[in-house]
């Protein structure tokens, strides 16, 4: 799965290449300021943000948010559910859907990846379903997996990449 999870993102970072305009910078810790950055930078696109793609590390940021900048709910929301939410599941917050890994190959600390909805953006499809043989030969147990996927990002505009510094 993280093999899949880094072929999408070096695909992000392809279209993110072709536009410079679609690489922003932000300062660390992440912040609200950063978020309406690429919201921002999403909307002068034509596009709306759907989903957020980062790593958990920068996320745990948002505990450093101050209440008088945010609001009191929303806060209030994060001190008792925890950034994850409830039962530890990953939740829509603030309208948007917020992707988490904390495997660094996949998506680096204080990177952010806004990301329009699969309409605007691109298309997978399950060309093969995952296979797996066994061969136990000569006491050797050897495995073997395949799995294709076709997938494509029909529009380079679509995604856009925050790196905070």
């Amino acid at each position: 799965l993280a093999v899949e999870d880094i072929f999408l993102v070096r695909a992000i970072e392809r279209c993110v290449a072709k536009y410079a305009a679609n690489s922003i910078a932000g300062a660390k810790p992440f912040s609200k300021d950063d978020l309406a950055d690429g919201l921002k930078t999403m909307i002068g696109n034509r596009l709306g943000t759907v989903m957020i793609v980062m790593n958990e590390i920068t996320y745990q940021d948002i505990l450093k948010w101050n209440s008088s900048e945010v609001g009191s709910l929303v806060m209030e929301n994060i001190i008792n559910q925890g950034p994850k939410g409830e039962q530890n599941t990953y939740k829509s917050w603030m309208g948007y859907t917020w992707i988490l890994t904390n495997n660094a190959d996949v998506v680096a600390e204080n990177v952010l990846y806004y990301l329009p909805s699969q309409r605007y953006l691109g298309h997978a499809k399950m060309l093969a379903e995952a296979e797996q043989w066994l061969e136990f030969r000569d006491g050797v147990l050897s495995t073997n997996t395949r799995e294709i996927i076709g997938r494509n990002i029909f529009n380079a505009k679509g995604p856009i990449k925050q790196t905070l510094a």
